[in-house]
This record gives C-alpha cells, sequence and structure tokens, in this order.
C-alpha cells in the first residue's frame, strides 16, 4: 500500500499531497472568478426598466458591471502566475476580489 510505505518512510501524506490540494482549491477559485465574471458580463443585454427610477437603475447597473471590470483587471494585472500555490499572495488578492464582488451583489 503506497499510503504505508510514505508514512513509513516519515514523508507523511499531508507534505506530498499539500500541493496538488493547494493546486485545487486555486482552480476552484478560478472558477469563481469565471461565475462572477458571467454574472456581470458586459455582453449580457440589460433589459429596459421602466418608471421614472428606470435610468437610474440602468446607470447602477452600468457602474457595477464597470466596477467589476476593475475588479477583474486587478486580478489580470497580477504580477505572477494566478496557479503557482507557491504564491501566498493570491489568498489576499482573492480575498480582496471576492469582497469586491459581494459588495456588488
Amino acid at each position: 500500500d503506497v499510503k504505508k510505505s510514505i508514512d513509513s518512510s516519515g514523508l507523511g501524506t499531508r507534505s506530498i499531497f499539500a500541493p496538488v490540494e493547494a493546486f485545487l482549491q486555486r482552480c476552484h477559485d478560478m472558477l469563481e472568478v469565471c461565475d462572477s465574471r458571467s454574472q456581470f458580463s458586459p455582453k449580457l443585454k440589460l433589459p429596459a426598466f421602466g418608471g421614472t427610477r428606470g435610468w437610474e437603475v440602468t446607470k447602477s447597473m452600468l457602474e457595477m458591471r464597470q466596477t467589476f471590470h476593475k475588479l477583474l483587471c486587478v486580478l489580470k494585472s497580477l504580477p505572477y502566475n494566478l496557479l503557482d500555490v507557491k504564491v501566498t499572495r493570491w489568498h489576499d488578492d482573492y480575498n480582496q476580489f471576492k469582497d469586491g464582488v459581494k459588495d456588488l451583489e
């Protein structure tokens, strides 16, 4: 059994599989970014909001899209490979992105 031989060698399964688990988590994070992008996509046509405040609602939606675009640009311009699990700054940068998206929702 591989697990027993790894454990008996003193390496432990955690130290061997931790980078793989971190990479999988990073991939899940990137999927959340993609899901958020589809929610605020400028390719989706905004509905026509009627009433006396219709223009205000439309303007607010457009501002939300612009704000999201800025959040996305920050991620795109990070000076490191987003899938490099050795870069621990990702957690702070990703949390900042998530907080910004949460504010938009």
